[in-house]
């Protein structure tokens, strides 16, 4: 039968082959290496490093608390700033320097104010750049706070142009607009027209704002008629406010006649302004 010699050659060859592979790889020891799946373990990763503290960068121009010495932290952008303030300049305008100060800070210096005193050190400062012989000094009093900081930004809302010609002085706190004589009608000339077209904008644009407009006089005349002018005078400023835009319930007018002069009344420039209104912004 065929079958016989298959299955005896089939046990030959098994025979062969393991014999083969006990000669080669265990008695000789070369074994083919196992392909063993290998697994690696991943890299350990590098702790975070702990959040550094955010450092506080000062403004370019700074106080110390209960100090009036300006510091000069980045004087090229002291220079850049001061020049596109410079640039602003117009006809009719003034430079105000206005300086930030608190209530409960030592004040050593001979001024009313540590805002006025550092208000008048950057004048100096200033006095390297341009002609300070017309700027104005002036002071911005700050809320109290128990976190009052190390350091005052000595350069935001502190340099500013104002409306100071012939008929309009805007001065620290209020503007005057003077009068000619014996009248209650506004001088109209472009310096007034631009600066309450400036101050209604102010009014609309900041909800908090209010205004008290007081007249004035001088002594000419009886002191009932001059109280009344007063009145007619303050009157007459809110009425161009209120068509400017302004809000009428937030313009306050009083009078206070020929009692307070800030000149003499002896003299006809004296008299002049005298004759004026007095518009103090009040928030």
């Amino acid at each position: 039968m065929k079958s016989k010699p298959l299955f005896v050659l089939l046990i030959f060859l098994l025979w062969s082959a393991g014999s083969t592979y006990w000669y080669v790889c265990r008695i000789k020891g070369f074994c083919p290496p196992r392909q063993e799946q290998q697994t690696t373990a991943p890299a350990p990763q590098p702790a975070p490093e702990p959040a550094q503290p955010a450092k506080v960068e000062k403004p370019f121009l700074t106080f110390d608390r209960n100090d009036a010495v300006p510091h000069i932290n980045n004087d090229s952008l002291w220079k850049l700033n001061i020049r596109k303030v410079l640039q602003q300049a117009g006809e009719g305008l003034r430079l105000q320097i206005t300086a930030p100060y608190y209530a409960g800070e030592t004040n050593s210096t001979s001024y009313a104010n540590l805002g006025l005193a550092r208000a008048d050190r950057l004048k100096a400062l200033l006095a390297t750049l341009t002609d300070t012989s017309k700027v104005m000094i002036a002071a911005r009093k700050l809320s109290d706070s128990a976190d009052i900081p190390g350091f005052f930004n000595g350069f935001d809302q502190t340099f500013g142009w104002v409306t100071y010609n012939k008929f309009v002085h805007e001065e620290s706190g209020k503007t005057l607009i003077y009068f000619p004589f014996n009248s209650d009608k506004e001088i109209r000339n472009p310096q007034i027209d631009a600066y309450l077209d400036r101050l209604a904008g102010q009014i609309k644009a900041d909800p908090q704002m209010r205004l008290k407009i007081t007249g004035h006089t001088d002594n000419i005349g009886k002191a009932e008629t001059n109280l009344w002018t007063g009145m007619q005078r303050a009157k007459r400023i809110r009425d161009i406010l209120v068509r400017k835009g302004a809000d009428a319930s937030r313009i306050q007018t009083a009078s206070e006649g020929e009692k307070h002069p800030i000149a003499s009344n002896a003299t006809r420039e004296g008299r002049r302004k005298n004759r004026r209104v007095e518009i103090q912004i009040i928030r």
